[in-house]
């Protein structure tokens, strides 16, 4: 700032402040405050032994800042006292914050805290470099906070703009459909009401013509009848009138007894026609790890410390894992045929097998693959063997129980059904069949509550060249059936693995051989369905939210990969 300053200074002085001829300005003497040119700064300024002590400076050096210290070094030793005339300040007085000489120290400054003043000097001047700095940061940060959170504004702008038209579209679009199909069933109603109406109208006239006829025939006879004169009796025309007395037939013509039902718009009715606005994530992949000996991950809980329980019902394993780098190293190993597992609230899992038992896991016993024989049973099946298993947020226990391992079953009547334990494994609950008596369930493999204790269960249907077609059945803690969804219509096959429900309610369903992800909404709406196979993950099976809504997905190993992999996602809900 300050070289531009001397610069445009310089600009407005034509010629040398010295000579007043030469335009060729190229020294500044700051005592002077003169520009002048080099000649001058020979022959003059430079042989005058008053002004040979003076600070000239080269004008394009003036602006450095090695060049203003210089001369603030300069000035800081002729700082001179306001009160002894031609003595010259040393110390900085703390106590008054001025600068004073020998002479004020003795005279008005004895008792002070003071100090040199050109220690004084570079400590602040430090300081004052290192503050400029840091506010020069700050600047900066603030510059590119305020360029990032104006395009965040720009593109919320649009993004909410699109939201708004597009409720206003579909408000028009109904409020037109309304319309048209209101003039649809005023013109139906028209279509039986002016036909018989023009029939009813011209009987009503010939009824009327006839009646008016028959009355003045009535007062001829009247004024006969009333008459002493015989002639008129004689000469009276009652032949003629005679068709009068012949009741016309009037063809009954009867008009259909219509009645207009009109429908409550209730908030559930206006959601579905008119559609909601929901807060749907987005998905960012974090990291992708490489499990060297694990084909396949049936399910997986997360721990702590970066460690992972894995089952494999596919190789009859259960693994403890740490999760490191790009790998999956496994710290223990046991054989154990798990099919779903869930954590209680007191850190034990509970686990199935596809056997009638419900176990327990304590964690240390990991450690002792003798032990891992000898879980504890939690509660019996039997007949039945336990499929998908899950623990809802008030500690109940929701299990999964069908009739045969074999899938499908020949029987029609087969039992497949979800009961619900109380976390002593006393039975509460027992979901069987819709109010309709039409079974709810084929096959529950995998089951999930949200916040609200809405009960999401991955069923089953059938399966065909070994793949395990499916769809997701939602139920109310009670039972009633709330709904049923069976896939898109991008894909020809569903075949669903897990379900997870994140905070806000959306509910993400795995789609294995389609490497998706599906996501729904409470009311069982699709709000999106988001290809895995993009981000490099393929085979999608397992599921695990974390409580910071981070999504596991662990995967089977296929033909593009050896091992399965685990990929970490971030669900983002902001833009």
């Amino acid at each position: 700032m300050a070289s531009s300053q001397t610069e445009h200074k310089a600009q407005s002085f034509a010629v040398c402040q010295i000579c007043e001829e030469s335009p060729d300005l190229k020294w500044k003497c700051i005592e002077c405050e003169l520009l002048f040119c080099n000649n001058c700064s020979t022959k003059f300024h430079s042989k005058s032994k008053t002004l040979a002590e003076h600070h000239v400076y080269d004008i394009k050096d003036c602006g450095a800042e090695s060049t203003i210290d210089t001369i603030r070094q300069n000035a800081l030793v002729n700082i001179t006292c306001q009160l002894h005339t031609g003595k010259k300040c040393s110390v900085l007085c703390n106590d008054c914050s001025v600068t004073i000489c020998t002479k004020c120290i003795k005279e008005l400054h004895k008792d002070h805290d003071f100090c040199d003043i050109n220690e004084v000097y570079e400590e602040k001047l430090l300081k004052m470099k290192s503050y400029k700095n840091k506010v020069e940061s700050n600047i900066e940060f603030y510059s590119q906070e305020e360029e990032r959170l104006q395009q965040k504004m720009s593109t919320g702008q649009k993004y909410y703009k699109e939201i708004k038209e597009n409720i206003t579209t579909q408000e028009n679009q109904i409020t037109n459909a309304v319309r048209n199909y209101s003039k649809k069933l005023l013109s139906e109603v028209d279509s039986h009401w002016k036909p018989t109406e023009e029939i009813w109208q011209q009987q009503l006239l010939t009824i009327m013509q006839t009646n008016e006829e028959l009355e003045l025939t009535k007062n001829e006879i009247n004024k006969t009848l009333q008459s002493i004169d015989a002639s008129k009796v004689l000469t009276a025309n009652i032949q003629a009138n005679e068709k009068l007395l012949k009741k016309a037939l009037i063809t009954p013509t009867n008009l259909k007894n219509f009645e207009f039902i009109n429908k409550s718009f209730s908030d559930n009715v206006i959601c579905r026609i008119f559609g909601h606005v929901y807060a749907v994530p987005k998905f960012e992949l974090v990291k992708s790890y490489e499990t060297s000996t694990i084909f396949g991950a049936s399910k997986m809980l997360v721990l702590e410390n970066n460690s992972a329980i894995i089952a494999s019902v596919w190789q009859d394993k259960l693994y403890k894992v740490t999760l490191s780098n790009d790998s999956v190293s496994i710290d223990t190993e046991a054989t154990q045929s798990l099919y779903d597992m869930a954590m209680m609230q007191n850190g034990n899992i509970i686990f199935s097998e596809k056997a009638s038992d419900l176990k327990i896991l304590n964690l240390d016993s990991l450690s002792d693959i003798n032990r891992i024989k000898y879980f504890k049973i939690f509660y019996s099946c039997h007949p039945f063997i336990t499929l998908g298993l899950h623990v809802s947020m008030d500690n109940h226990i929701l299990v999964g129980i069908a009739e045969s391992k074999s899938f499908p079953t020949s029987k029609a009547n087969s039992v497949n059904r979800i009961i619900v334990l109380s976390s002593e494994g006393e039975v509460e609950k027992m979901h069987e069949f819709a109010a309709d008596r039409e079974r709810l369930f084929t096959r529950p493999i995998r089951i999930k509550t949200d916040f609200k204790n809405n009960v999401y269960v991955v069923d089953l249907v059938n399966k065909s060249f070994e793949q395990y077609e499916g769809r997701v059945v939602t139920i109310e803690w009670t039972g009633n059936l709330r709904w049923i969804y069976t896939g898109v219509q991008i894909f020809d096959k569903f075949f669903p693995r897990d379900v997870e429900v994140t905070s806000t309610g959306t509910v993400l369903v795995s789609d294995e051989k389609n490497h998706a992800l599906h996501l729904l909404s409470q009311a069982g709406e699709i709000l999106g369905c988001k290809t895995l196979a993009e981000m490099g993950i393929r085979l999608p099976h397992c599921l695990y939210m974390t409580e910071s809504e981070e999504l596991w997905v662990a995967c089977r190993k296929d033909d593009k990969y050896s091992n399965a992999k685990l990929h970490l996602l971030k669900l983002n809900y902001f833009m």
